[in-house]
Parts: structure tokens; C-alpha cells; sequence
């Protein structure tokens, strides 16, 4: 039995290495899905930012509107220290009360793409009915 060969010593000297290989495709994974976590925790951090800018800028531009103010300069001003910027300001007039409506833009880089977050907000005296 000692001189006899199966065959299998043969097919188990081919397959050195294999295990390497496998090992290397399984971690190529692991670091291809953790890349892909935080590109899309990137992107969720500037939309919160972005509508964060939104939010604030909306109300000081309602807060500059009731005290006489120009309300999108506000707007445009707050966005700017939050690190975003207004593509839109309008003020609503509804029956003599004025909602002031900010939407903001925060560009940021994901994997080397330049991306824009964006948030809408709208804020202005609470309705009566």
C-alpha cells in the first residue's frame, strides 16, 4: 500500500495557494462594502447639513422680515456660516403674512464625485385656524 499513489497527493500540490486567493477576494469585499458605508454616511452628513442650513436660514429670514429686514440677505448670510449656500429665496405673502421659503446647497466630494446636497425649508408665523 506504501507504493501505491491515488492520485490525490497530485491535485493537492495544483491547489496551493487557493486559499490566499480566496483570501485576498474576501477581503477586497469587505473594504469594496466599508468604502461603500461611508460614501453613503458622507452623503447622509451633507443632506442633514444642507436641510440643517435650510431650517435655520428659513427662520432668520422670517425673523429679518418681522423686524424690517431683508429676509433672504439673512438667509443667504446664515447659510454661508453653516458652509452652504441659497439657490433660492422667495418670500410668500399669504393675506399680509409673510412665509419666507430657503432652499439651500452644500457641495461635497464622495469617492472623488462631486456631488450637491440639498434641503428645502419653509418658516413664517404659525396659521390662526
Amino acid at each position: 500500500m506504501r507504493g501505491r499513489s491515488t492520485g490525490r497527493t497530485h491535485l493537492v500540490e495544483t491547489e496551493r495557494g487557493s486559499g490566499t486567493v480566496l483570501s485576498l477576494a474576501i477581503v477586497a469585499i469587505i473594504a469594496l462594502c466599508l468604502t461603500l458605508v461611508g460614501a453613503a454616511t458622507v452623503a447622509a452628513v451633507a443632506k442633514t447639513k444642507a436641510q440643517n442650513a435650510a431650517d435655520f436660514g428659513a427662520l432668520a429670514a422670517a425673523g429679518a422680515v418681522i423686524n424690517g429686514q431683508d429676509g433672504c440677505a439673512a438667509a443667504a448670510d446664515f447659510a454661508a456660516r453653516a458652509g452652504a449656500r441659497v439657490s433660492s429665496c422667495h418670500l410668500v405673502d399669504q393675506g399680509g403674512v409673510q412665509d419666507a421659503v430657503v432652499q439651500t446647497k452644500l457641495g461635497v466630494r464622495v469617492m472623488g464625485v462631486a456631488l450637491e446636497a440639498t434641503g428645502l425649508a419653509r418658516a413664517g408665523p404659525a396659521d390662526a385656524g
